[in-house]
């Protein structure tokens, strides 16, 4: 009995979203007013087909502003792995908070090979996607996230048979595991 962020509790959900028009990255529900739209009337729904619309794969959602309209895709595109939206001003947590984060670790990522132009595109986007993401991951943060290493698959690669999920199902499930051991 969900449709909008009025039948949530206030704070409870809270979504991503990068604003191409006006090249920022936005919090839903908290920054639809700064669009001169309530928060309270919007469509969850909405909000999240606006968070998750990767961009040449989906449909960018048009958002009706005033006279004009504001392209709105994937908030991946500027942060993949925002942890940082659990905090206060203060960078305090009001609860322990445990992401999972779909790559190794900083330390186990193998480089960028660039040999072409199509390299380069790929590397420049994915800098652009992790960087900010990397940067908020310190040691301090780092033992509160479960790492799942899937280098060999993408969140675009749609047609997964049965064998390759039930091996990424246990790739996460050990990762789990062994995290839940030291934390």
């Amino acid at each position: 009995n969900v449709y909008t962020f009025s039948d949530l509790p206030p704070g409870k959900l809270k979504l991503v979203a990068s604003d191409l028009t006006h090249g920022k990255m936005i919090v839903l529900p908290d920054d639809l007013e700064g669009y001169g739209i309530s928060a309270e009337t919007f469509p969850v729904a909405r909000a999240l087909r606006m968070s998750c619309g990767i961009p040449f794969f989906f449909e960018p959602v048009q958002l009706k502003v005033g006279k004009g309209e504001t392209i709105v895709v994937d908030g991946g595109v500027l942060s993949n792995f925002p942890m940082w939206i659990f905090e206060d001003e203060h960078g305090n947590k009001e609860r322990p908070v445990v992401g999972l984060k779909l790559s190794r670790s900083q330390d186990e990522m193998p480089g960028h090979k660039i040999d072409n132009a199509l390299d380069l595109f790929e590397s420049l986007f994915s800098t652009m996607k992790n960087a900010h993401d990397e940067k908020y991951i310190s040691r301090k943060h780092e033992r509160n996230i479960i790492f799942i290493p899937v280098d060999d698959y993408s969140a675009t690669q749609f047609d997964m048979d049965e064998e390759t999920k039930e091996a990424l199902m246990e790739a996460g499930r050990s990762s789990t595991i062994q995290f839940l051991k030291t934390w």
